[in-house]
């Protein structure tokens, strides 16, 4: 009788054997993949620009539940792995000297049919490249006149009363 239980206690440790690990690696294998590079003329494409290294990368989960910050490595690449199904959404989150001219945020699906997304990639630009050099400061709506604007459109109105004032003499003398 105890050599009937040890076999049949063998087939199930030698089942379980093969197929805990591939019920439990489904998630190690899943993952999601990009770079982010240098986009040289500001088309959103970024054909040959060089890698980006140090890039926070920002990845939630399709419920929103989890989310994670990673930075792009050396080559300028980063990957997700042990990813779980569904919708992500991937956001390259540059510091302030760059722009994203690329889509901010891109939303790979991750399933069993498709366990691995490539591709993920973003294209930044230098801000001092992006035309009006970065960030305009533009006045608070509803605040008053600074007193250098109106002082110099009153300088401006009165060169222009002088100039009327001498063409008007000029024409009236001759």
């Amino acid at each position: 009788m105890a050599k009937k239980w040890f076999g049949i206690l063998v087939l199930l440790g030698l089942a379980l054997w093969m197929i805990a690990p591939r019920a439990l690696a489904d998630d190690i294998y899943k993952s999601i993949r990009g770079s982010v590079r240098e986009d040289k003329d500001g088309d959103g494409k970024c054909n040959d620009g060089a890698t980006i290294t140090g890039v926070p990368i920002e990845f939630i989960s399709n419920d929103a539940q989890w989310s994670h910050v990673l930075y792009t490595g050396d080559d300028g690449t980063y990957g997700l792995v042990a990813v779980g199904d569904g919708t992500w959404t991937v956001s390259a989150k540059p510091t302030a000297d760059w722009v994203v001219t690329s889509a901010k945020s891109l939303k790979p699906v991750i399933s069993d049919e498709q366990p691995v997304v490539l591709n993920v990639s973003f294209c930044v630009r230098k801000t001092s490249a992006v035309a009006g050099g970065g960030t305009t400061i533009l006045p608070q709506s509803g605040s008053p006149i600074s007193t250098s604007i109106i002082l110099g459109l009153s300088t401006g109105v009165m060169f222009l009363l002088a100039g009327l004032i001498m063409e008007g003499r000029r024409r009236w003398v001759n």
